[in-house]
């Protein structure tokens, strides 16, 4: 039995999805736009464009405010990570084991480019925030851990079963069996990209907007 009431669920969608639908320059939009890029041409990649993409949507996706490590270098610093982390295949599919190896990709070819001075705790690691924004961009395959979306877990787990809020194979396992509770228990919404109705939102950024609307209530 899934433990999420459809009618919350489609309210949230609909909160969150309806900024896109109502205007065609919503920041929400850059989203589709980085993860329509590589899904058409994720085998015949301009690596520029493509870096130019996925940091534009980074930016307009909150992480390039403040003393962000990105706000000291241009969108090239993406070049080489994109050039390996594209080798992996994470397009409609849910494999932890593939996704490790994309956030080893990302935390090896990004954490050059901190200052360790800026983060004495944990010297130059990438940030769960940044990791898994990048890969929902690029492939969709998990949800972006920022702080609306893990509050959203948070308020979700005072009444239900509990979801790791962190970024962890326990956690993405627990959403992965939610969704299947979902579709066995309503319609689970098939959401097309605005601009091309060939591609649909992937299951993981269907619940990334449905926790982040949850959290950021």
């Amino acid at each position: 039995m899934c433990s999420i009431d459809k009618e919350q669920f489609d309210g949230n969608i609909s909160l969150f999805y309806g900024e896109i639908k109502n205007g065609n320059n919503h920041r929400y939009l850059s989203w589709e736009h980085c993860y329509e890029y590589f899904y058409i041409y994720r085998k015949d990649i301009d690596y520029d464009y493509a870096s130019l993409m996925l940091s534009f949507y980074l930016a307009s996706w909150g992480m390039y405010r403040g003393s962000s490590f990105l706000l000291r270098h241009d969108y090239k610093i993406y070049k080489t990570m994109l050039e390996e982390l594209l080798t992996i295949d994470l397009w409609d599919k849910h494999d932890w084991s593939q996704i490790i190896k994309a956030n080893e990709i990302i935390e090896r070819k990004l954490s050059p480019y901190k200052n360790n001075k800026e983060d004495k705790n944990n010297k130059n690691k990438i940030s769960n925030t940044l990791i898994t924004k990048i890969l929902l961009g690029i492939f969709g395959c998990t949800p972006a851990y920022d702080r609306f979306f893990v509050n959203g877990l948070k308020k979700y787990n005072i009444n239900n079963n509990k979801i790791s809020i962190q970024y962890c194979k326990d956690s993405y396992m627990g959403i992965m069996d939610l969704i299947d509770r979902c579709k066995s228990s309503f319609e689970f919404p098939k959401i097309k990209l605005k601009f091309n109705e060939n591609i649909y939102y992937p299951d993981m950024k269907i619940m990334d907007m449905y926790f982040w609307v949850l959290g950021k209530e």
